[in-house]
């Protein structure tokens, strides 16, 4: 069966993919629990992260000829197990070195 045109299509092209982790990335910023590992990059790699997560992301959902590969400058965009290399042990301690509670997960809440 033809599933029709691919979701990125569907969803308004690469432009909305664009936004979409824009907005996405604004959210995570703000984010007090998980903001230090974005507000502590420099311009240039919080850039680098956009770029390489819109391109991800325009792939993930089937964009015609876009490839997860560099950012806009040409610097390699890393898979996301290099991308999250030593977040498990931060995100425990928060960087403090103390267990932190867990995080309350959307479908726990009422």
């Amino acid at each position: 069966s033809d599933a029709g045109p691919p979701l990125c299509t569907r969803a308004g092209g690469y432009a909305t993919i664009e936004t979409v982790v824009g907005d996405l990335f604004g959210m995570l910023v703000a984010d007090c629990r998980i903001s230090r590992f974005f507000t502590t990059l420099t311009t240039a790699r919080q850039g680098h992260l956009y770029d390489c997560l819109v391109k991800q992301v325009a792939v993930l959902t089937g964009c015609p000829g876009i490839k997860y590969d560099v950012d806009n400058a040409g610097v390699d965009c890393r898979d996301m197990v290099t991308s999250h290399k030593g977040v498990q042990a931060a995100k425990r301690t928060g960087g403090s070195g103390h267990q932190l509670p867990p995080v309350e997960k959307a479908a726990d809440r009422p």
